[in-house]
């Protein structure tokens, strides 16, 4: 639209106002042609709304003509907008549209269109498996009916928050629901009731009668090597291979637990600097393989095809489950507690 006679722009205006939609800007600019002098695709009147110039199409410098842009006077080139209200989310003050200003919002982040409560949390925020408990930290109980107390399983919903062996970690989340020091997985495999407190793998380094059968002497089910029957975080298969003999029904020691290289100070029966410090020194065992002088399965614990000490075999002492054995009840081994039965 052009006023005759004239070389100065005008842009034509729109029903509301304003040029971008789902916005409430000013009802003012009533005539039918609206001066424009930068020709951004924004009126003066509405440039005056939004404070961006009228003589500089890109109020912003950020490559986007104010008329186009979602956020005329805040950079916003990728015109990031979460909860697609039109307005860009470097300039919007409630940028998951939850009702909830962002300095305010508890719950930032909140999916569009889902019920939030006056913090600005909805229930997936709160209560991410939807069994009526609150994830750990919840900031809010979410809108109604909300939720109680803390989840002791936040990820799977456990309504009844059953918890065997008191743990903290509900039954359905637990890797070792009895509590025992052998993760369920491997309870049956190896001859014992994952469920059972009472119960666990024969041992041959203690004097009981552990998978309550009536003897003391008993070998470990056919099968079991794949598994981690001592809870030590090695399979029976690994310790074979480190120890040179069926290790699986002893978890402490030298000669029993794989990680444990080194009895020097406070390193007997734990895992510390010096069991780490054992593959350089006094002998280097570090980058050695089979065949070769200073090379001991001993220090192959990751057992890796081809064998050969690496890097990797250092790392199983401080990651994965055997840095973190079902015994210690997943906790860190490096300076970690000592295993909890005598070497």
């Amino acid at each position: 639209c052009t006023q005759p006679g004239s070389h100065m722009a005008w842009a034509l205006l729109d029903p509301d106002a304003v040029n971008f939609s789902g916005d409430d800007g000013p009802r003012s600019d009533t005539s039918r042609c609206s001066l424009d002098l930068d020709m951004d695709g924004l009126t003066d009147n509405e440039e005056a709304y939004y404070g961006s110039s009228n003589l500089d199409p890109d109020s912003d410098d950020d490559t986007l003509i104010d008329g186009s842009d979602n956020c005329p006077v805040v950079a916003n080139p990728g015109q990031a907008d979460f909860d697609g209200d039109g307005i860009g989310d470097a300039c919007d003050s409630d940028v998951d549209g939850d009702g909830t200003a962002n300095a305010t919002d508890a719950c930032a982040g909140t999916t569009p269109g889902q019920v939030a409560d006056g913090a600005g949390c909805s229930r997936m925020q709160v209560d991410v498996d939807a069994d009526g408990w609150c994830n750990p930290g919840a900031p809010s109980a979410g809108p109604a009916p909300g939720c109680a107390g803390t989840d002791n399983c936040p990820n799977t919903a456990n309504a009844g928050q059953a918890d065997l062996d008191q743990d903290s970690i509900g039954d359905v989340c637990d890797s070792d629901v009895d509590g025992d020091g052998v993760e369920n997985a491997a309870e049956s495999p190896c001859g014992a009731d994952p469920a059972n407190p009472a119960t666990q793998p024969e041992r041959l380094d203690l004097p009981g009668d552990e998978n309550g059968d009536g003897s003391t002497t008993d070998t470990l089910p056919q099968g079991s090597s794949s598994y981690d029957c001592d809870g030590d975080g090695f399979t029976g298969e690994v310790e074979a291979y480190v120890f040179g003999a069926a290790k699986d029904q002893d978890s402490c020691g030298t000669d029993a637990w794989p990680a444990d290289l080194s009895t020097q100070g406070s390193s007997a029966n734990r895992i510390t600097l010096g069991d780490l410090a054992s593959f350089v020194a006094p002998v280097r065992r570090l980058g050695t393989s089979p065949g070769q002088a200073n090379f001991s399965a001993r220090w192959d614990l990751t057992v890796i095809s081809p064998a050969g000490i690496a890097l990797s075999d250092m790392g199983a002492l401080v990651a994965g489950k055997t840095g973190r054995p079902p015994m210690l009840d997943g906790g860190r081994a490096f300076n970690g507690p000592a295993c909890p039965w005598p070497p």
